[in-house]
Formats: C-alpha cells, sequence, structure tokens
C-alpha cells in the first residue's frame, strides 16, 4: 500500500522552499502519495502541474492569531488520512505541534528548516515557537551543512536530524555554446559584447538589489561595458527600479519580472551574482546558474562556502561590501579567468548537487519514518 506523505507549507509563490518542496514531490510521486496543505492562495505561475493541484488543499482557516484555528487545522489535515506529515519551517511546524498535542494527529511529523536568520520580531516570535516543534518532531532536516552548524549548537535538534543537501536537475540547466549565449542576449534586447550582470531573486530587502546598483553604477563610470539584469518580483522592486534612476543608470538596468522558465535568461549572463544579507541558505538559483556555465559571486552567508570555492568555481566576498563585490566584478569582466570559473562551476554543481541524489536520501527518510 502507497504511504500518504502531507506537505504543510505557507504558499505555493516563487520561493526556494516552495521550489524545493514542489521538486521532491515530482521526483518522488510514483513511490508516495503526496498531498500539499498551503495556509494561502498564493501559487507561482507553473509552479505546479494539474495534478499536483488537484491533490493541494487550502485551508480555510487564515487568522493564524486565533489558537482555535490552529487545531481546526490539524484536524483538516487528519482528514487527509497521512502516513506521515512533513512541515516547511517555523509556522507550519508550529501548527503541527498544535495538532499533535490536541489529538487531532497521531501520524509522525518531520521538519524542513530553510533559513539560516531570523528577520523580524514577529519572525523570532515564531521561531521560540518552533523550537519545541522541533524537539517533538520525529526527524529534523537540514538543507546545508552550514546551516545545521549554525543552529545545532543553539539547541534546534530533535530525536533525528538529517543533512540533506538541496540539488537541482543538471540535465535540464546544460552550458550554452558562445553562440547560444549571443543569441539569448539579443532576444532581450541586449547585445553581444555587453557585459551582462544576472540576479535571480525575489525582491526583497535581504535580497540586496540596491548593493548591486551600485557596483554597476562603479562599473559604467570605469567605462565597462556593463548591464544589469534582474529576473523576479517582490515587494523592493518598485524601489530598486526608483535607485536605477536616481542613480542615472536605469538604461542600464533591465528587469524581466517573474518567469516560468529562466534557462534563457542565465544563458544570456555572464557572471551571475546573490548578494544577499540574511536569511540565504543553499540557494537554488546559484545551483542553476553554475549548472549552466556562468559563474557566481556571493556574499559569504548560509551556505555560500558549500557551493563555491573561492578563486575556483566562483568568488565570494563579505557581505554588504562594496567595494568588494567590485573587485570581484572587475575580476569577471577578464575572459579566461571568467570562463575557466564557469567550467568549474559546471563540474562541481555535476559531482555534488545533482538532485537524483537528494532525492534517494529524502525517499530513504520518508521510507524510515
Amino acid at each position: 500500500m502507497t504511504k500518504r506523505v502531507v506537505f504543510l507549507i505557507q504558499n505555493l509563490d516563487t520561493g526556494g522552499a516552495q521550489r524545493h518542496t514542489v521538486g521532491i514531490i515530482k521526483a518522488l510521486a510514483s513511490q508516495f502519495d503526496f498531498w500539499i496543505v498551503t495556509q494561502d492562495n498564493r501559487v507561482a505561475p507553473g509552479m505546479i502541474t494539474e495534478e499536483i493541484q488537484r491533490q493541494t488543499v487550502l485551508l480555510s482557516h487564515g487568522r493564524l492569531l486565533n489558537p482555535f484555528n490552529w487545531i481546526r487545522i490539524g484536524r483538516e489535515i487528519a482528514a487527509l488520512k497521512p502516513d506521515l506529515v512533513v512541515a516547511i519551517n517555523q509556522i507550519p511546524a508550529v501548527l503541527v505541534l498544535v495538532g499533535r498535542m490536541s489529538g487531532a494527529l497521531r501520524c509522525p511529523y518531520a521538519v524542513i528548516i530553510h533559513s539560516t536568520s531570523v528577520m523580524s520580531f514577529r519572525g523570532w516570535v515564531w521561531t521560540i515557537a518552533f523550537y519545541p516543534a522541533v524537539w517533538l518532531s520525529n526527524c529534523l532536516i537540514y538543507i546545508s551543512s552550514n546551516q545545521e552548524r549554525l543552529w545545532r549548537p543553539r539547541g534546534m535538534t530533535s530525536r533525528r536530524v538529517e543533512t540533506i543537501r538541496n540539488g537541482i536537475d543538471v540535465s535540464k540547466f546544460t552550458v550554452p555554446t558562445t553562440q547560444e549565449r549571443c543569441q539569448a542576449k539579443v532576444e532581450i534586447g541586449l547585445t553581444p559584447d555587453d557585459f551582462v550582470i544576472g540576479l535571480c531573486a525575489v525582491f526583497r530587502i535581504e535580497k540586496n538589489h540596491r548593493q548591486l546598483l551600485h557596483a554597476l553604477a562603479h562599473l559604467l563610470k570605469k567605462q565597462v561595458r556593463a548591464k544589469l539584469l534582474f529576473v523576479g518580483e517582490g515587494d523592493t522592486r518598485r524601489e530598486t527600479e526608483e535607485l536605477s534612476r536616481q542613480l542615472g543608470i536605469a538604461s542600464h538596468v533591465l528587469f524581466v519580472g517573474k518567469q516560468n522558465d529562466v534557462r534563457p535568461y542565465i544563458a544570456a549572463m555572464d557572471v551571475g551574482v546573490l548578494p544577499s544579507t540574511a536569511i540565504e541558505t543553499l540557494s537554488l538559483s546559484a545551483l542553476e546558474c553554475m549548472a549552466m556555465g556562468v559563474p557566481m559571486i556571493m556574499s559569504n552567508i548560509g551556505g555560500a562556502s558549500e557551493i563555491i570555492q573561492d578563486g575556483k568555481n566562483g568568488l565570494l566576498f563579505k557581505a554588504g561590501d562594496t567595494a568588494a563585490l567590485i573587485e570581484a566584478l572587475e575580476r569577471c569582466t577578464v575572459d579566461p579567468f571568467r570562463l575557466s570559473l564557469g567550467q568549474q562551476a559546471r563540474d562541481s554543481i555535476t559531482l555534488c548537487f545533482d538532485q537524483h541524489a537528494m532525492n534517494e536520501r529524502y525517499r530513504a527518510v520518508f521510507d524510515a519514518l
């Protein structure tokens, strides 16, 4: 009899946790009966297939400040008769714990944590409640070794702890030829000679798009023929656009919005940048860029040092240090160095971050639980 696994996640909007969850479900759909339970109806275009949508339940109890709703949520999950519940991050884990304590949920549950930091008072409130939810879980799963080294000494542990590093489908992210890269630039309105700096990320304050604008302004003053390509949507997009105008570089910045398929845009990039200041754990977008032979420049937080061997397959810089970011970008304007980084980037992702190994680990853990 096929075992039923229910994922509880806040929403299915664009984000690493959402993409990670859906990726596991697609890969293991033939071995488990998966259901997704979400707290709101935000679903990114192309995030889920029709089949997954049919097995997605939208909770009808939106007010999380009402504890009675927490018990109702537990009963709603229990109605699916799961063999295992997997809670994604803080709020879902707390809700599952309440369901267990109320008697509504009796099956084992696991927790997958995607963060390395907390940015708000509300976040800390939920994190405090998150601790007992993790302690009483049947398994805690980290997605990065650095993440485990950060949280575990702070008491974030469970009766079983696993670290399963993120992975991607390397076969879908192939290295374009030089001609294909030139064509990709032309198709989005750039020229083959442009030095294209790319950032694939939701527009949120911790993603630090602003810093990249300041770095671009510096490169343009030094006569580097640079263009900046932003892929994504979010709360800080409007202020990022305004800053590009204030700096007088708007004509060198391309905003293409949220994309179902990022590969044509990665193909247009000469270098990718992730200048995050917080939360970043083990970036899927960084893995995708590197798999396509695009070297990454990353702020050295979270799992960045697990992905990047500085100077070999990419470059690391201190978070918030704009001068160091500019220096890294200038190094990547030299073709032989950049191309060498790109080749090493592809090789390292193929060797260490292929999703098949990741999915097999999740299958084994789910089976055991």
